[in-house]
């Protein structure tokens, strides 16, 4: 392969042929960091380059193991285990979602933001939260799920669900877009 690989026009040739990568974790500054899912993407990325030159006409199926990084999502998905129940607060940025279909309430389909505009209006009830995370309290009554009147208290953890690691038994299945988040090795 490499020798055929050198006899293409340059812009048709793969910069790289050979993918083998050797870490050494340490904690020093100068060590390697440990494995993690953007060395991986990255190093899939050129795998699957050179997988397609070796084999253009192949279906070609990835099997992972179960390290936790091949099941790591984007940085920026939708992980309610990483959202305050109120407004604000230092938390990893969310990209924006669309409430699923099944949504109880007549908002399926509608987009939604997972943090405020940074320029609100000077009215808005929320002007002091300009550019940062809605949180979940918020987020569920763009959604039509509200807590007023029925007694209910929306909790980020309760002892059952630190159990479990999950906040989604309070969600009702308003979290229904979160379940379709896929790991970065299957897109």
């Amino acid at each position: 392969m490499i020798a055929e690989n050198e006899k293409l026009v340059a812009e048709l040739r793969l910069a790289i042929t050979d993918l083998t990568t050797v870490i050494y974790p340490d904690n020093k500054a100068s060590g390697d960091d440990y494995w993690n899912m953007e060395q991986m993407i990255k190093q899939l990325a050129i795998t699957i380059l050179i997988a397609r030159r070796m084999f253009p006409i192949a279906i070609i199926h990835w099997v992972f193991d179960n390290s936790s990084a091949h099941g790591s999502l984007a940085k920026d998905a939708l992980t309610t285990t990483k959202m305050k129940v109120n407004p604000g607060g230092k938390v990893p940025e969310m990209r924006d979602t669309i409430i699923p279909q099944s949504n109880l309430h007549g908002h399926g389909g509608e987009v939604q933001q997972m943090s405020f505009n940074k320029n609100l209006p000077a009215n808005h009830p929320h002007k002091q939260f300009e550019g940062l995370p809605k949180g979940m309290k918020i987020i569920l009554a763009e959604r039509g799920y509200t807590t007023n009147g029925a007694g209910n208290i929306l909790r980020g953890e309760c002892k059952g669900c630190k159990a479990k690691k999950s906040r989604k038994p309070h969600l009702d299945g308003a979290s229904a877009d979160e379940e379709t988040e896929v790991a970065l090795t299957t897109t």
